[in-house]
């Protein structure tokens, strides 16, 4: 659609992803107008689109992910926001058992590595400040009672005002690295 606003004219195209605008406005060159061509072009994104892009490319990571991926906010309350489809296979339990309960896990550790078991901000605080490296390794039984060595990586996620508003992180089993 051709707008006319003063001496400017606009030339927009809009779809549900995206919108283009191209700007043209009127010069003067020895006391004479003429068009100036085309004086800018502006494309952006539709912020939904963008919101379906990345909701759309974190399922695929989750569904083929062989690592299960997760993210645990802290804030009203800890909770996991997000886990991987693998989490399944990996640790016996869907993500939906997850959802519901997230220290669902927590009987399934070995007695030792109990320790490392995250409900909690100050869970992660006491874990974090206490392992030499972010990859914790421990030692889990599944649901399905298949013994498993499993590496846990966490990184902090800050919010405003530099607070912890949680941790994003990967599982992945090393089972056969541990027992060679």
């Amino acid at each position: 659609a051709l707008l006319k606003t003063g001496k400017e004219a606009k030339l927009v195209f809009e779809s549900k992803h995206k919108t283009i605008e191209a700007a043209i406005s009127p010069v003067v060159f020895n006391n004479k107008k003429c068009l100036q061509a085309v004086l800018q072009i502006l494309s952006s994104e539709s912020p939904q689109n963008n919101n379906k892009d990345a909701g759309r490319i974190l399922n695929e990571i989750g569904s083929n992910s062989i690592d299960v991926v997760f993210k645990m906010d802290f804030h009203p309350k800890a909770k996991i926001s997000f886990i991987s489809d693998s989490c399944e296979k990996l640790l016996g339990f869907t993500k939906e058992e997850i959802y519901q309960n997230p220290g669902i896990v927590e009987p399934y550790l070995h007695e030792k590595d109990k320790k490392y078991a995250l409900e909690s901000k100050e869970d992660y605080l006491k874990v974090s400040k206490s392992a030499k490296e972010k990859r914790i390794q421990v030692h889990f039984h599944n649901k399905r009672g298949e013994s498993k060595f499993i590496e846990v990586v966490a990184n902090p996620v800050y919010g405003k005002n530099k607070r912890l508003d949680g941790i994003v992180g990967n599982m992945r089993d090393i089972t056969d690295r541990m027992l060679t």
